[in-house]
């Protein structure tokens, strides 16, 4: 025990005799710097899906489109401006899908897969929105 009150004399002695050391003069700057470098989020936005692939599909579409109301041989000039090309694609499709009809169970689940989609898609949006911001 004896040890024990001569060292605490001695640190005491000792902690008398240091001088108190002062921070510089921008210490709180450089400390809220390196705060603020830390709270930045490290995930950057990155869409799945490059804007020159939207704009390749946008416009092969747009080419295919062309495609199929200029080739078609029974467009008939119309005094409406565009029901033409939904003629000619009325008759594409008679003539390409004949046969092909949907029952209403297989129309019902493509539409409520559609708005499950969706619907995750906003959930997500909206998570993903809250997290990086």
């Amino acid at each position: 025990m004896d040890g024990n009150k001569d060292l605490e004399k001695l640190v005491d002695k000792l902690m008398e005799e240091a001088p108190l050391d002062t921070p510089t003069s921008d210490f709180t700057e450089s400390v809220l710097s390196e705060i603020q470098k830390v709270q930045r989020p490290s995930l950057a936005f990155k869409p799945l899906i490059p804007k020159w692939v939207i704009t390749m599909a946008i416009v092969l579409l747009a080419f295919f489109g062309y495609y199929l109301i200029a080739q078609h041989p029974s467009i008939v000039e119309s005094p409406m401006p565009y029901s033409r090309y939904f003629g000619a694609m009325e008759l594409w499709l008679s003539d390409s899908l004949p046969k092909v009809q949907f029952s209403k169970k297989i129309i019902y689940i493509i539409g409520a897969i559609a708005v499950m989609v969706y619907i995750q898609t906003l959930l997500l949006k909206n998570y993903f929105n809250r997290r990086l911001a």
